[in-house]
C-alpha cells in the first residue's frame, strides 16, 4: 500500500498543517500569520493604538500634504500593520488603491480632493 502525501510532503491521514497553510497552488505560497493573532488581549489593545495613531497622522497629513503624497505611504503602513511583509507590491497595492480611489471621485463623482499645501491635484 503506498502513502498518500500531501503537497508539503506530509502524510495525509487527518495531518493539519499549523504552521503552513497553502493559498493558491503548491507549496510556493503561504498564509501570512498576522503578529496579532494570538489571544493575548494586551497585544490586541497596541494594534488599536497603533491604527488610531496611523489615522491620526494621516488625518494631519492629509491637511497638508494633500491626498496624492499622503495616502499611499497610509495604505502600505496600514498593510504592514495587517502583517503583510512584502514592501514592493505593498507599495504598488497603495499606490494603486490611492489613484484608482482618486480617478473614481475625481472623475465620476466629480469630488475635488484635497491637495495640500502645494495644491496638489491630477488633470484628469
Amino acid at each position: 500500500m503506498q502513502l498518500r502525501t500531501c503537497t508539503f510532503g506530509c502524510a495525509i491521514n487527518g495531518h493539519e498543517h499549523a504552521q503552513r497553510r497553502s493559498i493558491g497552488r503548491g507549496p510556493s505560497r503561504t498564509a501570512i500569520a498576522s503578529p496579532y493573532s494570538s489571544n493575548d488581549p494586551n497585544r490586541r489593545d497596541d494594534a488599536v493604538g497603533r491604527l488610531v495613531g496611523l489615522f491620526v497622522v494621516y488625518l494631519f497629513a492629509l491637511g497638508t500634504l494633500g491626498y496624492h503624497l499622503s495616502t499611499p505611504p497610509m495604505l502600505v503602513a496600514l498593510l504592514w500593520l495587517g502583517g503583510y511583509r512584502r514592501p514592493v507590491p505593498a507599495l504598488i497595492y497603495g499606490l494603486g488603491i490611492s489613484f484608482g480611489a482618486a480617478f473614481l471621485f475625481e472623475v465620476f463623482l466629480k469630488i475635488v480632493l484635497p491637495g495640500g499645501f502645494w495644491r496638489l491635484n491630477i488633470p484628469w
